[in-house]
């Protein structure tokens, strides 16, 4: 993530965290990647709180979320999954999402 601009907040919309996109924002532009990388890593851990979290959280669908209300970027992320699923692995992921949301209180993310 070679910055030659400063990042704005809508460029950081994909993590759904606003503390997060404006520390980043503000922090860049970056060297590298790796800069980057280890800007998100320190401000995540260091300046964005639980409320950060959950919100980015709750920002993102459900795995295998057919909905309009999703984002462009979160349906292209989940087009090949749903595109292969059969009726009956729709339906697992379904329910194990709701487990997962009633256990824990909040989406279940493979990475974000």
């Amino acid at each position: 993530m070679v910055t030659s601009t400063p990042l704005t907040m809508e460029d950081m919309h994909v993590n759904g965290s606003c503390r997060f996109a404006a520390a980043m924002a503000a922090a860049s532009p970056f060297a590298s990647l790796a800069d980057a990388l280890l800007a998100a890593h320190r401000i995540w851990l260091n300046e964005v709180d639980v409320n950060g979290w959950l919100e980015a959280f709750a920002a993102h669908p459900a795995i295998g979320t057919t909905s309009p209300s999703i984002s462009k970027w979160s349906k292209e992320e989940q087009s090949a999954a749903i595109s292969t699923a059969t009726d009956s692995t729709s339906q697992e992921l379904a329910e194990w999402n709701a487990k997962y949301r009633e256990k824990f209180g909040f989406v279940f993310m493979i990475c974000a």
